[in-house]
């Protein structure tokens, strides 16, 4: 409670909770990547993706890929506001619970550092590749969202708003506001792996920066994850004399009950 999207998501360590991005059936993916695919529509990226894609590395060229995506005003804001806090409010450690005993841990100088630093490089991404954009909304507004707005904040209905006014393609990190985007009516959504995928399928971005940021996303339990034959062997390739982060990754998903593995 009380702590914003960008630390949320960032900070996500429960061991038992994953963080839902997709079912990861074949069905599912490939209606994504045939959204992403259909550039005459323009698509609409809330503050959960762009995080992800500055932690990863990747903001720029999935940005340019999807044409200047529109980003409301309102969430520019709420990344404003974020920022403007871990500027000024730079706390000098939290309370955490280890074994049943609440424990207080400090927040070394270069954690707020390095935060500040992905804040400004999600900011200056938006102004430079997105276009931010008020939100009018469609002319009637679907039963559906009218009856769950009481449980969103303004920043989630202006991203949905604006993908029924623009008919753009909602592309997300958080498979359950995913899910009620659909349910309020907007016709095409997606999420990262698939565009990730389809950057590397054009070659704007490696093969191995890919495989990194997928194991990546697994180590962090981002569910469902799509791992592949080309993943696994990055993985077992980088270091023959240790077994490695992302090998042991690798190695735990093999042992998944939702593991979905593909051939090269």
């Amino acid at each position: 409670l009380m702590v914003d999207s960008v630390t949320v998501w960032l900070e996500w360590r429960n061991r038992d909770s994953a963080i839902y991005v997709c079912e990861g059936t074949y069905e599912e993916r490939g209606e994504a990547g045939s959204a992403l695919q259909q550039r005459e529509h323009q698509f609409v990226v809330d503050l959960t993706t762009l995080v992800e894609l500055a932690r990863l590395d990747f903001i720029e060229p999935a940005l340019r890929r999807l044409g200047r995506p529109l980003v409301p005003a309102s969430v520019k804001e709420e990344l404003l506001l974020t920022k403007q806090f871990a500027t000024e409010q730079l706390a000098a450690g939290v309370m955490v619970e280890n074994e049943g005993s609440v424990q207080f841990a400090e927040i070394p100088p270069e954690y707020h550092a390095k935060r500040k630093a992905l804040l400004e490089k999600i900011e200056s991404a938006m102004n430079q590749f997105c276009e931010i954009v008020p939100v009018l909304g469609p002319d009637v507004l679907p039963d559906q969202l009218v009856q769950v707005q009481s449980f969103l904040d303004s920043r989630a209905i202006d991203i949905i708003s604006l993908c029924l006014e623009k008919n753009a393609t909602l592309v997300t990190e958080d498979g359950g506001f995913r899910r009620l985007a659909q349910a309020c009516g907007v016709a095409r959504t997606a999420w990262l792996q698939p565009l990730l995928t389809q950057l590397r399928n054009e070659g704007t971005i490696s093969p191995d920066s890919y495989s990194k940021a997928i194991l990546g996303k697994y180590m962090l339990r981002h569910q469902l994850t799509s791992i592949s034959g080309d993943d696994l062997l990055w993985a077992a390739n980088r270091n023959r004399e240790e077994v490695v982060d992302d090998a042991r990754a690798a190695l735990t998903a093999l042992a998944s009950p939702t593991i979905d593995i593909e051939s090269g």
